[in-house]
């Protein structure tokens, strides 16, 4: 196709190409992932693809011009976007790299969100590390190119992953990951000092959740979310994905040891 030839010599272009037709985020976002990613050429490569680029709006935003040039850049160039995005992981601190592996665990896992906000609690939940620096170091990789989505209140940030960084999120899901915390004595702890954080963490933020706090303070789950925290479990009412299965084990667990309490008190 002629306006991807034309930038066919620049992959930091065919990028920039690859997020404009997405139109997933702000210009300024772009950029500034662009030159996380390209130090010195993002912005020269984001205004030169606008320039070419929206001489063929409407059209390279929806139907098949867009599906198009998107499948052609991922076909041709996608194996070597993702190499860049291999190197740019291998350069991080072992931090930093938790949170790529912890990522790439949720989405082989099948939790794929589009909303960043999500995202970034279910990762904090995870690692202990403050869920904004979780998705700054996902994008300046190139895992995810944030997004948005107009809202009538508000702004609502979103985030894709590019269909060519997927076999790298299956090669880093299988790293190890201790996640060092021991569920059943968290939702122990969290069932003494608050159960509602025990009932929040097992079984989400549920309409007989909300029924269930509306009766006891008056007020909706939202108004208390910020404060339903279990370190390592749960950020304001997100549950970390990866410890979902040991969870509903640990939560029977506790249950049958209560119950045979009751039980054996007979």
């Amino acid at each position: 196709m002629e306006i991807i030839e034309k930038f066919s010599k620049s992959l930091a272009h065919i990028e920039a190409l690859y997020m404009y037709v997405n139109k997933g985020a702000f210009k300024n976002q772009c950029i500034e992932e662009l030159e996380a990613r390209w130090p010195g050429i993002g912005s020269k490569a984001w205004s030169d693809v606008e320039n070419e680029a929206s001489k063929l709006e409407p059209q390279i935003f929806v139907g098949s011009l867009k599906h198009q040039i998107l499948r052609a850049i991922e076909d041709i160039y996608g194996k070597e976007l993702a190499k860049e995005v291999g190197k740019r992981i291998q350069a991080l601190s072992p931090e930093d790299f938790r949170v790529i592996v912890a990522f790439s665990k949720m989405w082989v896992q099948g939790f794929r969100t589009t909303d960043e906000d999500e995202l970034s609690m279910a990762l904090e939940a995870c690692l202990g590390i403050k869920g904004s620096r979780t998705i700054e170091t996902l994008w300046r990789v190139g895992l995810i190119n944030r997004a948005h989505r107009s809202a009538v209140s508000r702004y609502m940030p979103k985030i894709y992953v590019p269909a060519y960084v997927k076999e790298l999120l299956e090669k880093y899901s299988h790293e190890p990951l201790p996640l060092q915390v021991n569920v059943e004595e968290a939702l122990h702890q969290s069932l003494i000092e608050d159960p509602l954080k025990a009932c929040v963490a097992v079984y989400g933020l549920d309409e007989l959740i909300d029924e269930l706090v509306q009766v006891m303070i008056g007020l909706p789950i939202k108004s208390i979310v910020h404060k339903l925290n279990i370190k390592r479990v749960m950020k304001a009412g997100k549950t970390c994905p990866l410890i979902k299965d040991e969870m509903y084990e640990s939560w029977k667990r506790l249950i049958m040891k209560e119950t045979s309490k009751y039980v054996d008190a007979i």
